[in-house]
């Protein structure tokens, strides 16, 4: 309770009016003098740390430079913010610097702490509500919601039972109440360091890895760690207890300590245990190689802006939707969020009545719906927008991916322009299509937009033919190219011409004799398609050293409307010859020759990277020969 005094000379008949005897037992009553709120300065003689306002201050001031500080020593190894937090009260507080009672009572007096406990609290409330809101019981907690409750009973039940036990014995057997006060402690000890948990847990995670829960024993074990640590919501119920007197000091001490300790240790363990991605794994190949013939194609289109719209939209076109093997098209439209708001993915509703004033995402939209009721049948389109910073955009893009079953994205290599050239990529971008290469659960194609558009005829003329080229230099990648390829030759509008490289003393790629073999079986089927199909073509490409392919690739750039080639090659003393010190690592090197083109009217490029990351195969070219492609 406090005392708002407007003079100070008021306080004598203040305190007259209070009894003294209760003054003296009851030590809450803090006086506070209403107007100190600001200081003139030291210049005009106030003393500011007498006011309300310039202590708050320098109180925040030192509790963020000292945590920020621990925190900045701690952070390499793996130590969470709380720890450091912990760490930092410990020094301000009477163990360290509070104990110098000039200190105390200068930066830290009685009415000071009052203002900073009362903020306390309502940052405590914000801090909750922001948990509410970013808690997506989807991700990790949706199959796991057994295992949610035994890490909460995990910690409540072991103390409410040590405390009905010490009951009992301090009451039936006239047991010392301090020696039976020992055993609640001793169970919140427990409680705190987490050992019911993992014991509870441990029985558990049997039904975590069976075909109920699929979830591996290491992933399980990983979630056990992480709701034994303990974190804001227990620091504030030990804080009660200790203001409600059910623990002294010593033990509320040792309890804080407990929490360092133990939060300290799981941290690094959980980060080592665990990898985030792998919630992204699927169980199946989803490829274009591993499509059957006469399948649904599940794609999913990433979009930044309308920049990049007509580019995929003629990619789609060509990617030949029939009623035998339609396309399911995802349109995920990325938005950079702005401020400190949580995360959104929203799933977009075509109105019954048009926008008179759409915005950015409904004019992105409409360009495929109507590319969906042009193709009435065979196109289904499926559009959302995602809104979230670039350093977390691609777990939006992986996590639809795994939802919609998707078998290759489509990503833009984002270009800024420049007096009418193409610029450099934005780190940012480029940052988020290294961790979609990375992490996606399907095949990848990074779309590089040079700008050219298809030119319109008259009536009377005959539709222009979409002209695409592959480059076979060989792999898994540039078997994904070729098998996207040869869906492509089927529509009638579109020619496909493979140049495959290949040296007269030595391999242009390094690789397995298994992966050799299925080159040789893939080009083996696709010169066999080439008697089936006149717009089919190929040619063989000779070359000497990395120079040669360089002029090959050089050549054919104002040839073709799209170039199609794998990202990865093995290393070679070719492909040695041709990286570069500054190669974009999420092109390869290939991509990064086709990318470094100014012409303007040059062909666009698709970056291809077959699936990389399969459930239980460490080599995900182990199950190409169960299903194979017919072309």
């Amino acid at each position: 309770m406090g005392v708002l005094i407007k003079d100070p000379t008021m306080f004598v008949g203040v305190v007259e009016g209070f009894p003294r005897q209760k003054l003296e037992m009851d030590r809450s009553y803090v006086c506070h003098v209403v107007g100190r709120v600001n200081s003139r300065g030291l210049w005009l003689g106030d003393d500011p740390l007498t006011f309300s306002l310039p202590l708050l201050m320098l109180q925040l001031s030192l509790i963020s430079i000292i945590t920020r500080s621990i925190h900045t020593l701690l952070k390499p190894f793996g130590q969470p913010l709380i720890v450091s937090q912990i760490l930092g009260g410990l020094i301000l507080g009477p163990s360290i610097l509070g104990h110098n009672s000039t200190f105390a009572a200068k930066i830290f007096p009685l009415k000071g702490r009052t203002v900073i406990e009362t903020l306390s609290v309502f940052g405590f409330m914000l801090f909750i509500f922001l948990i509410g809101v970013k808690m997506d019981p989807s991700m990790v907690l949706k199959s796991s919601r057994k295992a949610l409750a035994i890490g909460i009973m995990g910690f409540f039940v072991p103390y409410a039972l040590a405390g009905i036990v010490a009951t009992i014995l301090s009451h039936y057997l006239s047991l010392d109440h301090d020696i039976a006060s020992v055993l609640p402690f001793i169970a919140a000890m427990l409680s705190m360091t987490g050992f019911p948990v993992i014991a509870c847990f441990l029985a558990e995670l049997k039904i975590l890895n069976s075909e109920i829960g699929r979830m591996p024993l290491r992933d399980a074990f990983s979630l056990a760690l992480i709701m034994n640590s303990k974190g804001i919501v227990e620091l504030a119920m030990l804080n009660d207890m200790k203001k409600s007197s059910v623990v002294n000091e010593e033990c509320f001490s040792l309890l804080i300590i407990s929490v360092v300790v133990v939060t300290g240790v799981i941290s690094p363990l959980v980060k080592a245990l665990y990898d985030p991605s792998r919630r992204y794994l699927a169980y199946k190949r989803r490829t274009i190689f591993h499509n059957k013939k006469n399948e649904q194609l599940h794609l999913l289109a990433c979009i930044h802006s309308q920049d990049n719209v007509q580019a995929i939209v003629n990619l789609l076109e060509a990617s030949n939707p029939t009623k035998e093997s339609p396309i399911n098209l995802v349109v995920l439209h990325l938005v950079k969020l702005a401020g400190r708001s949580t995360s959104q993915l929203i799933a977009h509703h075509p109105c019954e009545r048009p926008s008179l004033g759409p915005s950015q995402s409904e004019r992105i939209f409409n360009v495929f719906q109507k590319l969906e009721q042009q193709n009435h049948g065979i196109v289904s389109v499926h559009c959302f927008k995602a809104i979230s910073p670039f350093a977390t955009m691609h777990n939006d893009v992986c996590s639809i991916a795994l939802e919609k079953r998707t078998t290759f994205i489509i990503i833009p290599f984002h270009k800024q322009c420049r007096f009418g050239e193409l610029g450099e990529s934005p780190y940012a971008s480029r940052h988020l299509n290294r961790n979609v290469l990375d992490k996606a659960p399907c095949s990848v194609g990074i779309l590089i937009d040079s700008g050219k558009r298809k030119k319109s005829r008259s009536m009377t003329e005959k539709p222009a033919e979409y002209q695409v080229a592959v480059l076979f230099f060989g792999g898994p990648d540039d078997r994904e190219a070729l098998a996207y390829a040869r869906r492509m030759s089927e529509h009638p509008l579109v020619s496909v011409t493979l140049l495959h490289f290949s040296a007269l003393t030595t391999d242009i790629v390094g690789g397995t004799a298994r992966s050799k073999m299925l080159d040789a079986e893939i080009l083996s089927k696709f010169r066999i398609n080439i008697l089936q199909n006149e717009r089919v073509s190929y040619q063989e490409e000779v070359v000497r050293d990395g120079l040669g392919v360089l002029s090959v690739t050089r050549s054919i750039e104002c040839m073709y409307d799209l170039v199609m080639v794998g990202r990865r090659h093995t290393d070679s003393q070719f492909m040695s010859e041709l990286r570069k010190s500054n190669e974009r690592e999420e092109l390869g090197t290939i991509g990064e020759i086709l990318a470094a083109s100014d012409l303007k009217d040059g062909a666009s490029v698709l970056v291809v990277q077959q699936q990389t990351r399969v459930w239980g195969m460490h080599d995900p070219e182990d199950s190409t020969h169960l299903r194979r492609i017919s072309l």
